[in-house]
């Protein structure tokens, strides 16, 4: 007979009698019938047959079975190890070359004054303006027309700019990078502004650095006016700021943005100290002279209007490191005989020099340009002076594009998965946060979990979409990554059946590992939280003996573990960043990380390397991206149990109140008793019932035998016997000779109590599953006679 297997969802459960309603076991329990089939035979066989009344007989109940274990899809989990360091997917930035003017005009440029020096490359994106005989220009001038009173030549180098033939595709890089500032709708340029812009907005903001300052409509209660900084009345620097609101409630000029104008005035030292916001117009005059404080680190002036930079009144003293950028408005420098290095950039509006024997060491870069004064000397910025724009804004595409690769991911993962990434650059970016499941001090930083993908796909996505490339480290260690990934693979919230997916995307070998505070010994403590002081640079290979230490702890857990093993899987990207930075350059596959992994380069289940035109199809069903998903998805199914394991066996038997019990027993070999439980002093219930109720533990009635690697099990029982005594009852049938009749009464039932030893250990722990199996046993049937003595 087939019965179903009932998976009990609490660690106890009432006792309950045989013929409770079935309706309130399914409140209390789950039918299991996924999981397991239990098939049975049994027998009532009463040793003497007719019985006599009044005289001990016996009854012998026999059993035995088969569970057959169902198979269920694997549950798997994976962690995307992401490497988000700069340098792993780093593409050129495309418009660096504009800082590396002297002058660089996206439409008009107008020169008029006298003896005017350009030493450096100047481009006009449209026509060049020239009224004077006085420009010599001592690098590349290229532009599209020239106009104006001059005709003769500015330079050595004159290069009128046409619209070529060819279609872009067929132009060396060179001439690709020029027709891109020419003919596609200021191609490069706006591109230059969006991501100069948004890096700017990105560093003056107070909520995510905390150092800025930002003088704004909204905040302007912050301060008392005119406001001065501390650091300045400490030193007695006599630098302030002045607010106006000039004509409040009145549209906006056509010169003065929103009609807000800050002035930072005084006869002292104007000091940069950190990225500075005003929304509005600004004007600076100051007779001490204006210059970061720190020269490697030069900062940033951004001013949503005009910037007027006044300074007839320096009297030749420089202004250093000064970087002015205006969002919508004009730029114009007032600055008598001073220097100045720094950039001026205003992409939408014009930039005016007013001063005369200035010299400039820097770039002006505007939508128009104006240098009218005399005596003049433009420098091309030295490399120093453009390294912060590579520092300060940095080309993330690169990241972007694996990222949307890696975000298709969970579409394609089956619904029995968990997935969640993990980037890393320093180190990995979950050691400073609280792993849902694992540390949860800060509820503020809980805020990265395995997520269910057949119910929280659109989380996953957006958590994936937040990722950022961490643009100010080259380092790459990603024997941390791993550190941390398995951490949460051995930990309570990951599944210790489901299979493990550990997928590398990385173009860079190892060049960073962490150690143990003061030592320089690998860091392997799977929760310790680290900091940048235990992160020791590359050095004898230690990045990639990190990563191997790592993976032999892996090995070690896939050898010890009964339940899901973890596969390490490889995206090498170092095609990927060739291809995508556009050059000559060859970056080698990385194999030793492939060898430092255990992963063979030629299984294409394990290793990839995609190319640029790969990374962008990510989304076609021949993609590596389908391909990873698919070696996951394919993944044979496991046994729904394993390990069955007998906890106990519970007998109950109710009988009529004329069935006197007597004992419970086994026979033994030799036939004799070995006696279970005597039952001759049980009374009847209230109902005129003799209850027997008695648990085996473990394996002392039946035992169960893996078949198969535990495809199935074998249920072998003991006999059990029961000794009872037949008394006189009025449902006999009495004449005069003889008291005849028949019982036919339920027989027994009995439950068993099965465990999954998942620790194998024999024993119950809290954790482990439980299923009851139940045996309903035929009627005890049997006939009573009795002949009366009559003598």
């Amino acid at each position: 007979m087939k019965k179903r297997a009932l998976k009990k969802s609490f660690a106890i459960l009432i006792a309950i009698g045989v013929f409770l309603n079935l309706a309130f076991l399914q409140v209390n329990n789950v039918w299991a019938d996924d999981l397991m089939d239990f098939y049975y035979t049994n027998s009532v066989t009463p040793l003497k047959n007719p019985m006599g009344l009044f005289e001990p007989s016996e009854i012998k109940f026999s059993h035995d079975g088969s569970i057959e274990v169902s198979s269920v899809p694997s549950k798997k989990e994976a962690i995307v190890l992401f490497d988000s360091s700069y340098e792993s997917t780093e593409t050129p930035i495309p418009f660096l070359g504009i800082f590396e003017h002297a002058l660089f005009s996206r439409s008009i440029a107008t020169y008029q004054g006298q003896n005017i020096t350009i030493n450096g490359d100047v481009f006009t994106r449209d026509k060049i303006m020239v009224d004077t005989a006085s420009v010599n220009v001592e690098g590349k001038n290229k532009y599209y027309e020239r106009e104006g009173s001059w005709k003769g030549t500015i330079g050595t180098s004159e290069i009128k700019l046409v619209d070529e033939a060819k279609p872009r595709e067929e132009l060396s890089k060179n001439d690709r990078k020029y027709y891109d500032y020419l003919f596609e709708e200021d191609g490069e340029i706006t591109n230059m502004i969006n991501v100069l812009t948004s890096a700017i907005e990105d560093e003056i903001d107070v909520n995510k650095y905390g150092a800025q300052i930002q003088f704004k409509e909204e905040n302007k209660h912050l301060y008392s006016w005119p406001y001065k900084s501390e650091e300045d009345i400490k030193n007695g620097n006599d630098i302030y700021i002045q607010y106006t609101n000039k004509n409040s409630g009145a549209p906006y000029s056509e010169l003065s943005y929103k009609n807000i104008e800050y002035m930072i005035l005084g006869s002292g030292i104007f000091k940069i100290k950190s990225n500075m916001y005003f929304e509005g117009d600004l004007i600076i005059s100051v007779q001490g002279g204006i210059f970061s404080e720190l020269n490697d680190t030069p900062k940033f002036i951004y001013a949503e209007g005009n910037i007027t930079l006044q300074g007839g009144q320096l009297n030749g003293r420089a202004i250093e490191n000064l970087y002015l950028i205006s969002g919508n408005g004009n730029i114009s420098i007032e600055t008598g005989t001073s220097d100045f290095k720094g950039f001026a950039i205003a992409p939408n509006g014009s930039i005016r020099l007013n001063g005369q024997n200035c010299e400039i060491t820097g770039s002006f870069i505007g939508k128009e340009l104006i240098i009218p004064p005399s005596n003049v000397i433009f420098n091309r910025p030295t490399e120093d002076m453009t390294d912060p724009f590579k520092r300060f804004i940095k080309e993330t595409k690169g990241f972007d594009a694996v990222k949307e690769a890696i975000s298709y991911l969970p579409n394609l993962f089956d619904s029995y998965t968990r997935a969640g990434v993990i980037t890393y650059s320093d180190y990995a970016d979950v050691n400073e946060l609280d792993i849902i499941g694992i540390d949860e001090d800060d509820p503020e930083t809980t805020n990265w979990k395995l997520y269910d993908v057949s119910t929280e796909i659109d989380d996953l996505r957006s958590y994936i979409s937040t990722l950022k490339a961490d643009v100010t480290t080259k380092r790459s260690n990603l024997g941390d990554a791993i550190r941390k990934a398995l951490g949460i693979f051995k930990s309570d919230i990951c599944d210790p059946d489901a299979e493990k997916f550990l997928i590398v995307f990385t173009s860079l070998d190892p060049n960073a590992y962490t150690i143990v505070s003061g030592t320089d010994n690998f860091e392997l403590d799977l929760y310790k939280d680290i900091n940048e002081d235990q992160v020791s640079d590359e050095s004898g290979n230690k990045g990639n003996m990190y990563v191997e230490e790592l993976c032999s702890m892996i090995d070690e857990y896939n050898s010890s573990t009964d339940g899901g093993k973890i596969y390490k899987i490889f995206i090498d990207l170092s095609l990927f960043r060739q291809e995508a930075n556009d050059n000559e350059e060859i970056i080698d596959p990385l194999y030793d990380l492939a060898e430092n992994l255990n992963i063979d380069t030629s299984d294409s289940v394990y290793y990839y390397r995609p190319s640029k035109e790969e990374m962008k199809n990510y989304h076609l069903s021949s993609s590596f991206i389908n391909k990873l998903a698919q070696f996951s998805n394919n993944m044979p199914p496991k046994l729904a149990v394993k390990n069955l394991k007998i906890s106990s066996a519970k007998f109950e038997l109710s009988v009529p109140d004329y069935l006197k019990p007597v004992e419970l027993f086994f026979k033994k070999t030799d036939g004799t008793k070995e006696s279970i439980a005597n039952l001759s002093g049980l009374a009847p219930s209230s109902d005129g019932k003799y209850n027997i109720s008695y648990t085996f533990s473990g394996n002392a009635l039946a035992t169960l035998t893996s078949i198969d690697g535990g495809l199935s099990y074998g249920l072998e029982s003991n006999e059990l016997y029961l000794t009872l005594i037949v008394n006189y009852s009025e449902v006999f049938d009495e004449t005069t000779l003889a008291i005849k009749g028949t019982v036919d009464t339920a027989g027994p039932v009995i439950t068993y109590t099965l465990y999954e030893d998942k620790d194998m250990n024999g024993t119950k722990s809290g954790d482990e599953d439980e299923f009851e199996i139940t045996v309903p046993f035929d009627n005890i049937k049997f006939n009573v006679e009795y002949k009366k003595d009559i003598n």
